[in-house]
């Protein structure tokens, strides 16, 4: 029996145009319009040295994120008027009666720490006045004439209504400044340079070079782990320092080696310390297609996404799922992709490359109808990739002509390629750094966000129907 098998979502820049596929089989082939992408050798990129061996599988570091406790608020009908238990000090002080009630002073940003900060009128004994509010966890702060304490709802009640108080804040949390954690990449391909500015790249800009900026926050996907569903990951290679693995695959494979290179490229844009959106997160690899087409079956496709579940169920991890393949509509390839999502596990998907309505491709059109996430490609000049898939299924579009990443038959070696299967792991990407920033919100939050930030209306050439955003990452300084 014949099984129908997938084929890579990639535009390999030495390819000529392939002859049309089967009705069994797909290959995405460049487009005849399509610049030549230049295959780039080049010595060792170091942006940081890591104190440990990449010859050796070694175990992710894990960085677990803080929650953040949503804001707590009273509004006015919930204020209780309430006599003082002390004699009030203050000579302006009025009567309960007649005094307006004062209101809680909520937090710009809705985060604080459950505890509340009171400010005492001058001239009252802030010490004296909170011994007779029975107010607990009292810290005094004799700058301001006040105290932190903790927040409780006869503690507040009590305070709004005490004429000698001036004013009660929540305590809210400071930070960092945002720009101190804030890192500049000054030799990134030109695909993370558009995903983290406002403004498009500089007409003429050439994308065969590694002289871009990317500007990214420093958690950089760390504690995420990243499935990419692909031909296996030359894990030795130098961009990895040590973060990818290749344990999974799927028969007839017999390891996670990459034989093709489709596999390790987009790894390398997923993670790699030069090319990689998310450059702390950690790469398993997952072995479903192989041989020089890169191809493989629909099971083994789905017995694929069966291992990730298996892992993410497993370690407990925050995980995302990487798929930059598809093939002709098939109702299984889609369950499985949407059961990922729905098991918590963000999952995001090629939309194919031959510029036609991605809803006869899976697992593309799942989106559709489920939280996966469909990607289009765009070129260096906004445009869109004139092989992209089109239609209701695209969730976004993301840098994928003529990007730069990691070789498989190299451990320093790079390589530019096209293909909505480069513009995929851009977004595999970005919602790992979001996670490792903000925490793990459900497939269905982080895809909104998504939406959210992008960049709206700013592609040339999509066809109606089909959504004109750009991903953006919310760091744009140009």
């Amino acid at each position: 029996m014949i099984s129908t098998t997938f084929a890579l979502l990639a535009i390999i820049a030495s390819c000529a145009r392939a002859a049309p596929a089967s009705s069994s089989s797909v290959t995405f082939s460049r487009g005849p319009d399509e610049p030549t992408p230049s295959s780039v050798v080049d010595t060792p990129r170091r942006l940081q040295e890591p104190s440990m061996s990449t010859s050796d599988v070694l175990e992710p570091t894990i960085s677990v994120t803080d929650s953040v406790e949503p804001s707590m608020s009273i509004t006015e009908s919930d204020t209780l008027e309430m006599k003082p238990t002390h004699t009030p000090v203050s000579s302006a002080s009025s009567t309960p009666s007649t005094q307006a009630k004062k209101k809680l002073v909520v937090t710009e940003g809705g985060k604080d720490t459950g505890r509340l900060i009171v400010m005492y009128k001058e001239g009252v004994d802030s010490v004296r006045a909170l011994q007779a509010t029975n107010a607990e966890d009292v810290t005094h702060l004799s700058i301001i004439n006040g105290a932190v304490v903790k927040r409780t709802n006869v503690t507040l009640e009590a305070l709004l209504s005490d004429p000698d108080v001036e004013s009660v804040h929540e305590d809210g949390i400071a930070y960092a400044s945002k720009e101190d954690a804030l890192i500049r990449q000054n030799n990134a391909p030109w695909g993370l340079q558009r995903l983290s500015s406002k403004t498009a790249i500089r007409p003429g800009s050439n994308p065969n070079t590694l002289n871009f900026q990317y500007v990214s926050d420093d958690k950089a996907g760390r504690g995420v782990d990243i499935y990419v569903i692909d031909t296996g990951v030359n894990k030795r290679h130098y961009e990895f320092q040590g973060r990818a693995n290749n344990n999974f695959f799927v028969s007839p494979w017999t390891n996670g080696e990459d034989d093709n290179g489709h596999g390790t490229h987009c790894s390398g844009t997923v993670a790699g310390v030069t090319f990689g959106v998310a450059k702390a997160a950690n790469i398993q690899g997952v072995k479903v297609l192989g041989g020089p087409k890169g191809s493989g079956s629909y099971s083994g496709i789905i017995q694929g996404m069966q291992i990730v579940l298996q892992q993410c169920q497993k370690n407990g991890r925050p995980c995302v799922a990487s798929m930059s393949l598809g093939g002709p509509g098939s109702d299984p390839v889609d369950r499985a992709a949407a059961q990922l999502a729905a098991s918590n596990i963000h999952t995001v998907i090629a939309a194919g490359n031959d510029n036609k309505d991605a809803k006869d491709y899976s697992p593309a059109r799942a989106s559709s109808n489920s939280n996966t996430i469909t990607v289009g490609a765009t070129d260096i000049n906004d445009g869109k990739a004139s092989f992209s898939n089109f239609g209701r299924p695209l969730t976004i579009h993301a840098p994928g002509v003529n990007v730069i990443s990691a070789t498989h038959d190299s451990n320093t070696g790079l390589l530019a390629l096209s293909g909505t299967s480069m513009a995929t792991p851009h977004i595999s990407g970005l919602i790992a750094y979001w996670i490792s920033i903000y925490g793990n919100g459900s497939p269905a939050t982080l895809k909104n966000y998504l939406v959210q930030q992008s960049l709206k209306n700013v592609i040339r050439g999509i066809p109606a129907g089909t959504v004109n955003l750009l991903a953006y990452n919310g760091n744009g300084q140009q």
